[in-house]
């Protein structure tokens, strides 16, 4: 689906920095590697980099996020105005014997594929977790 501009696209093209904690780094180029291999980053031309970071997952496990406010992204970007509901709302919906759950997604995020207009605009910078012949300083 299109996405709307409010303005230009960014061309912010700082590099990802890296880690020198190695077992983080391993970590990160582990889902760095399964992102890559499922093909939802895929080599391309870049105008403008998207950053990441990691965040604990449970005690042995990081979570990926990518933050596209600091190059500028989402500055450029127009959502629609659409209303949230307030509790209010909701309860006026609720039911005996009506269900609802609460299901964690996973990569989903990572299912919806960009518009090929904006896709330029946010290229990821993977080199510091899997570059060739890259070496991590060795962590005191």
């Amino acid at each position: 689906m299109q996405l709307w501009l409010q303005g230009p696209l960014p061309q912010w093209r700082v590099p990802q920095r890296h880690t020198t904690d190695a077992k983080l780094h391993n970590a990160i180029r582990e889902k760095l590697a399964s992102v890559q291999n499922r093909r939802y980053i895929i080599p391309g031309q870049v105008i403008s980099l998207t950053s990441f970071f990691s965040v604990p997952k449970g005690d042995h496990d990081i979570r990926m996020v990518y933050d596209s406010t600091k190059s500028g992204l989402n500055v450029s970007l127009w959502p629609p105005w659409f209303p949230l509901p307030t509790i209010e709302m909701h309860l006026r919906s609720i039911v005996p014997g009506l269900y609802m759950g609460d299901i964690d997604i996973g990569d989903m995020f990572l299912n919806f594929m960009l518009h090929k207009s904006i896709q330029p605009a946010a290229g990821v910078d993977l080199t510091p977790f899997l570059a060739r012949n890259l070496t991590l300083p060795i962590a005191k």
